[in-house]
């Protein structure tokens, strides 16, 4: 007699059963996801303002790029000491002033008496808006900048570029080409901390002339 083939049923798998979430898990998936996605903005905001160890450099020269006097600031060099870890400002700075030409050079080292960003801003601006101040260095581990903010023909250009350096450190060193950052908009200068706000500008004489007739009809 022929043998006979038994064939064996393979028992069927369970396939596990996921249990889908409930509203009320979707609703704080979501908002773990937002939270986790605030948090990388925020940090990523605060990776785009300076660091620690970061210089700036206000170089000067004489009337058309000539040799200044002795005793005249070669350079105003600015370095960030302290970074507030919350909002990403800076905390600390430095200046260190380079007086003299090289072969008798002297430095005069000051802390910051206004150490946020802003102060930081307005003394960097204060030296870059001089008459003989023509360049704008900017230093991060290793990598430079330089900036023209003199130009042969007397314009001036450190607006713009302060603007396109304290908006975005990272992307005026590695990024900005230098037709981006003379285009930049020009910074804002700050105001110092404690003195009396700036007196808004007298009128023209036709402004007030006009003035003066509405102020006629009005009556």
């Amino acid at each position: 007699s022929g043998k006979q083939c038994h064939l064996q049923q393979r028992p069927a798998r369970k396939i596990p059963c996921r249990a889908r979430p409930t509203r009320k898990a979707s609703a704080g998936m979501g908002l773990r996801q937002v939270a986790l996605l605030t948090g990388l903005v925020a940090s990523w905001d605060r990776n785009d303002g300076f660091k620690i160890g970061d210089e700036i450099r206000v170089e000067f020269s004489g009337v058309n790029f000539t040799q200044l006097p002795p005793t005249h600031i070669r350079s105003a060099n600015y370095e960030v000491l302290g970074v507030d870890a919350a909002s990403g400002g800076v905390a600390e700075w430095k200046k260190t002033s380079i007086i003299g030409p090289k072969e008798s050079q002297s430095e005069e080292a000051s802390a910051c008496s206004s150490c946020d960003t802003d102060g930081l801003l307005l003394d960097v601006f204060e030296n870059a808006e001089q008459t003989n101040a023509d360049n704008l260095l900017f230093i991060r581990q290793g990598s430079s900048k330089r900036i023209l903010i003199r130009m042969r023909d007397g314009k001036r250009l450190e607006a713009p570029v302060l603007g396109a350096l304290f908006e975005t450190p990272e992307q005026f060193l590695l990024h900005m080409k230098y037709q981006d950052v003379i285009k930049h908009a020009p910074v804002v200068r700050p105001q110092k901390k404690g003195a009396a706000p700036a007196p808004p500008p007298e009128p023209e004489l036709e402004d007030s002339v006009f003035n003066l007739f509405a102020a006629d009809d009005e009556m």
